[in-house]
């Protein structure tokens, strides 16, 4: 008669449950979703190439500590910086993007003035083409030079 192991079956078992859940390989996870944000800010990955950091500091962006927010599906790649301000790679060449953060008040009032600029550009093509006669567009100069 076989003797079974009561306690080796229920260890199995017990380890098991405690396991997080498998993930297959296809399965599709983000490093860029940010969980348990404020309502009040606007969160962006930002590129560390060049002075874009500096930039972004400069019109108020201010980086994520990992108290304040959960990123990323599954933490995909946990942070590898010093420091606890939250960093990724995000992409092959090793470019990291820190997360940063904007009060929504200040990131609509940019949004606005982005958008001014672009009904000015697009007030300025339509005005020129109600200038033109209809179904012709742009124009055609000819210079002969002697």
């Amino acid at each position: 008669m076989a003797r079974t192991n009561t306690n080796k079956n229920s260890a199995d078992e017990q380890g098991r449950a405690e396991r997080p859940k498998r993930i297959p390989l296809y399965d599709q996870r983000s490093k860029l979703v940010v969980k348990n944000g404020r309502e009040d800010m606007v969160y962006r990955v930002v590129n560390d190439r060049g002075n874009r950091i500096f930039r972004f500091r400069r019109a108020g962006w201010e980086h994520v500590l990992e108290n304040e927010v959960e990123m990323g599906d599954y933490q995909v790649e946990p942070n590898q910086e010093l420091g606890n301000v939250i960093c990724v790679q995000v992409n092959s060449d090793g470019t990291k993007g820190y997360l940063m953060c904007l009060p929504k008040e200040l990131y609509d009032e940019d949004q606005a003035t982005k958008a001014e600029e672009i009904n000015r550009l697009e007030e300025a093509m339509e005005e020129e083409t109600r200038n033109t006669a209809e179904g012709r567009y742009g124009n055609m100069k000819v210079s002969v030079s002697h």
